[in-house]
């Protein structure tokens, strides 16, 4: 159990040490991969014996984070850090790769990319722009089921379209859940989505995150402002960061769990009370104030974050010169 320290790290805001852990163990560590374990464990003697560090990321989502990790690796020794994110394909790339992986598109993924374009494609025509809420977890993580549920109900309740992407081997909708979905005809559940695809889409105008660094910067880098359900690892420390100082996120608060998780937060508001009511409560109040003035402030300032983003690897951009001293630094005899 952790002790109530104050955390106090550059460009977050200050944390409880327990705010670290929304969700208790059983969720946040449910059958991981045996390799995660190992790159963590291992993670302490690679920071000692690296040479440099290499960073998906840039100044223009982090920069006192990463001012004072240049700080400390000067003040440390003479080892350097190399920004070199966001790294991810833009908008406007042609691949002439392979059909699989990470790279593919949704045309080349058939099986599900093309039913989820001509859904997006439909919504569209049919609820305009910025219509749409997108909802992912990620490829492992799920949360409280009797939350996710609830949150898939109140959604249906609104009539507010939306994908949600249950790529996770723990995903367990009901049944009738999903055939309510998909009769809807305005909502969509599918195990794989093109996710890259459907936050460039003008009809997308939210994304419901756990968080991680990579969904982030591909929401962002696309002017999506997000509601944060975070869950384990960086993920508190990025909702906070992306609700709280850069403001394009409103965070879940009620939907944390456990011991640690039902604690007060340092930043105040509602404690997280623990129950179904409390959480509906706040998915309420939170899908009504993203269509309002505050979710149009939180659209503007993601879109001025993706302004930045975009600059990183222009000309003079400093992903782009941190790439290029990689390459000579690498190179060097």
């Amino acid at each position: 159990m952790k002790q109530g320290n104050l955390v106090v790290l550059p460009g977050l805001p200050a944390f409880y040490d327990y705010e670290w852990y929304p969700q208790p163990d059983d969720v946040r560590y449910k059958e991981l991969p045996s390799s995660f374990y190992d790159v963590f464990k291992a993670g302490a003697e690679f920071m000692k014996e690296c040479d440099a560090f290499i960073y998906s990321t840039c100044s223009a989502y982090e920069p006192e984070a990463i001012y004072a990790t240049r700080r400390w690796l000067k003040e440390s020794g003479s080892r350097k850090l190399y920004t070199i994110g966001p790294i991810f394909p833009w908008p406007d790339t042609i691949f002439e790769s392979s059909k699989r992986g990470l790279l593919a598109t949704d045309h080349e993924v058939p099986e599900y990319g093309t039913p989820v374009r001509a859904f997006m494609d439909r919504i569209l025509a049919s609820h305009g722009e910025n219509s749409l809420l997108y909802m992912s977890f990620g490829s492992l993580w799920w949360s409280e089921s009797d939350y996710i549920r609830l949150y898939v109900e109140i959604l249906l309740e609104h009539e507010i379209p939306f994908i949600f992407a249950i790529a996770s081997p723990h995903a367990d909708l009901p049944t009738e859940l999903i055939e309510k979905v998909s009769g809807s005809g305005f909502a969509m559940i599918s195990k794989w989505c093109p996710q890259q695809t459907i936050l460039s889409h003008p009809v997308t105008g939210w994304f419901l995150s756990h968080c991680g660094h990579n969904s982030i910067l591909e929401a962002l880098s696309q002017g999506i402002p997000i509601i944060a359900w975070p869950l384990a690892f960086d993920q508190p420390g990025n909702a906070a960061y992306i609700s709280l100082s850069l403001d394009v996120a409103f965070e879940l608060i009620q939907v944390r769990t456990g011991i640690e998780g039902l604690k007060h937060l340092h930043r105040g508001g509602s404690p997280p009370v623990g129950t179904c009511e409390s959480v509906a409560a706040e998915a309420r109040d939170v899908l009504r104030r993203m269509r309002g003035s505050e979710g149009n402030r939180k659209r503007r300032n993601a879109e001025v974050v993706r302004d930045k983003l975009s600059r990183a690897w222009k000309n003079a951009g400093d992903a782009l010169e941190d790439f290029k001293k990689l390459l000579r630094d690498a190179t060097k005899d």
